[in-house]
């Protein structure tokens, strides 16, 4: 007499047309899928590069600026001239002299400019007059 008894086993299967046509749309739909997937993968990574990158840009400028201790700044500045020390000095918007720097030989002249010669001699001009 035989005893019933049950035990699992693994064996080779082999697939009908029917199951490997099956099989391989499942696949094709996997693969689309996954490049969905990867697509999506993509512009998430894109944006967090950027966003990343900007932040990273920001950290070392402030870390320039941190250890620099200045920064080059662009404004329109008003021209003082102080004759006495013979310097232009170039005062921003807040009424600060932001920059100093020895006058130039056209800017110490500026003061002494004579009027052009137009040719003309005294009588010439109080004939027209």
């Amino acid at each position: 007499m035989f005893q019933e008894q049950t035990e699992t086993v693994t064996y080779r299967h082999d697939f009908s047309i029917e199951e490997l046509t099956g099989i391989a749309s499942d696949m094709a739909e996997a693969v689309k899928e996954v490049a969905e997937l990867e697509g999506e993968k993509a512009c998430v990574t894109k944006s967090f590069k950027e966003r990343i990158d900007a932040k990273a840009l920001e950290v070392r400028t402030f870390g320039r600026k941190y250890r620099d201790k200045y920064e080059l700044r662009t404004e329109s500045c008003e021209v003082v001239y102080d004759d006495k020390a013979r310097e232009t000095c170039f005062v921003n918007g807040d009424g600060r002299c932001v920059m100093r720097r020895p006058m130039t030989a056209e800017e110490r002249n500026r003061q002494c400019r004579l009027p052009l010669d137009d040719g003309d001699d005294d009588a010439d001009r109080q004939a027209r007059q």
